[in-house]
């Protein structure tokens, strides 16, 4: 019976530590960057060992095999949940090229989420999850010309390294001019390549409720990573006259 008591306590402690490791990945946020995400799964795959060695030398080998099952399933439910902190998915449109092609792993965050100008993130629109790239926050002054959108007065667009330029006058827009200003909820969202992207420019601004998660890297079959976070870069001339 104290021997039968002692293995209870024995496989609940590495369920809580196992549980506490888990945990660890959302609470230091060590999704963020590849290279953490890496690190944190070598250690789990090490925990998970020597958890397997200590149950053998104890002799719980039914424990132990107990304790390996209940740790896969722990995980699963964490990453069915959401509870772990990180979504993977495969890009599958064309509408996030250059940076995501066609079959990349992509990582997000579903917490802690910035709606800021120049984050990737996930859209569900009309029944459609969507990777979109916001360009436009609650207040902005959009200006659509040809179906280049500038905010503020100000386009960025990928092609040019997010690096700003201004719009001169409404003259310039042969084939379609117009303006909106975002309300305290709306925010505007584009596809990078725009060219082949639905988005904020067909079905308008956007609540801030179907934006669900913030897309942080993508790595590709060859195991390049791309970060997917755009800093977006004013006019020249603006960043002189602030200096």
């Amino acid at each position: 019976m104290f021997r039968k008591s002692r293995t209870q306590h024995f496989f609940i402690l590495n369920i809580l530590i196992w549980f506490g490791f888990l945990l660890s990945l959302r609470l230091f946020q060590l999704g963020d960057s590849p290279q953490q995400l890496q690190s944190w799964s070598y250690l789990g795959i090490a925990l998970l060992a020597a958890q397997g060695i200590a149950f053998a030398l104890r002799k719980n080998i039914l424990a132990g095999i107990g304790y390996y099952i209940s740790a896969v399933l722990l995980l699963v439910i964490f990453m069915a949940t959401g509870a772990i902190g990180y979504v993977l998915g495969k890009a599958s449109g064309p509408s996030a090229l250059p940076l995501v092609t066609k079959g990349d792993l992509v990582i997000g965050r579903n917490f802690a989420l910035s709606f800021q100008a120049g984050v990737m993130v996930r859209a569900e629109i009309d029944g459609k999850s969507m990777i979109k790239r916001i360009h436009g926050v609650p207040g902005d002054r959009i200006t659509i010309c040809d179906g280049l959108v500038y905010v503020n007065d100000i386009a960025y667009q990928q092609v040019n390294n997010w690096v700003g330029f201004r719009f001169e006058n409404a003259a310039q827009c042969q084939r379609e001019y117009r303006k909106l200003q975002l309300a305290a909820d709306e925010y505007f969202v584009l596809g990078d390549n725009t060219n082949q992207s639905r988005d904020s420019r067909q079905y308008g601004p956007v609540p801030k409720t179907v934006l669900y998660e913030n897309f942080l890297y993508a790595i590709r079959d060859d195991m390049t990573v791309r970060y997917l976070t755009a800093e977006f870069v004013p006019p020249a001339e603006e960043r002189g006259a602030g200096q």
